[in-house]
Order: C-alpha cells, then structure tokens, then sequence
C-alpha cells in the first residue's frame, strides 16, 4: 500500500506543472490564407501563450510550421510561427493548433490558394483612400465594428467580368 501512494505522488509531482497551467486559446492568426509555394510569419493571437512547443496542423499534406518566439513570461498573448507552404500543397482549408504546458489549444482555420495573398492595410476607409491592389489576388483584413468600411481600387476593362467571393460568416 505505501509502495501504491509513493508511486502516485511521484506521477503527480512529476505532471504538476500541467495541472497548474491553464490551456492554451487562440483567437486570431495574421494570416489566414497563405500562398502555395511560400513561406510566411504568422502571429498567433490568444491566452495563456507561454512556452509554445509545437505546432500541429490538421488537413491535406504540404504544410510545415515551427515556433520563431516562444515566451515563458506569465499572461503572453501572441506567438509567432513560420509557416512553409509546398508549391504542390492541396488547395483548402486547414486547421492549426498551438501546444503549450497547459495543454492543446482550439482551432482555428487556415485555407491555402494558388493566388496572390495581399493583406488589407488600414487607411482605406474612403474611396479617395482606397488600397490599390492587382487582380486575381485572395485579400485578407479585418473589419474591426459595425461602422468600418475598406475601399480598394483595382484596374478592369469594359466587359471584363469579374468574380468576387466573400468568406467573412464562413470564417467567424
């Protein structure tokens, strides 16, 4: 019997750490649509951040990701991965996961495109502000409350047609 309960106190003394840690939450990513064939920094938003390990990413091959910050400090709320994209990685989403001591966070989605990723920059509230961008391209941003607006301008012909396809719902 005492063999039994040194046995057990020294499995939890040994695991403690990760019963005093909360898990980890993430709420945001930088970039959540990367270009085939590139390689990119994400910075990873959430809670309980310290000491990121890894990086685990669900879906289709062709994706590789490793931790360029890990912060030990207490309350760390952001994270930086590199993430490499292969030229031959399937279109689509994905989902990414951070692990830390406190365990294994939340999902959140990641979708790969053959097109140019350009990122919104803010700025563009007016049309006289409106970002220029060239098409085809996937354009990622933010629209931070109810009254924010973005503006960009792009060049077109007559009779040229276009298709624009929105994933704002689709993506939370």
């Amino acid at each position: 019997m005492v063999h039994r309960f040194v046995f057990i106190a020294a499995v939890l003394a040994s695991h403690g750490s990760a019963f005093g840690q909360a898990a980890p939450t993430i709420s945001s990513l930088s970039h959540s649509w990367v270009t085939r064939g590139q390689a990119v920094e994400l910075v990873v938003n959430g809670d309980n951040l310290a000491d990121v390990a890894r990086v685990i990413i669900d879906g289709e091959r062709g994706l590789s990701a490793g931790i360029i910050q890990a912060d030990s400090q207490p309350n760390v709320k952001q994270s930086r991965v590199k993430l490499t994209v292969a030229a031959d990685a399937p279109l689509g989403q994905r989902e990414l996961r951070l692990v830390a001591p406190g365990g294994v966070s939340n999902k959140l989605d990641l979708n790969v495109t053959f097109l140019l990723v350009i990122a919104e920059r803010e700025g563009n509230n007016t049309p006289e502000q409106a970002q220029p961008i060239e098409l085809p391209a996937t354009i990622t941003g933010v629209i931070n409350g109810g009254t924010d607006v973005d503006h960009f301008k792009f060049t077109a012909t007559k009779g040229q047609q276009l298709v624009f396809e929105s994933f704002a719902q689709r993506m939370g």
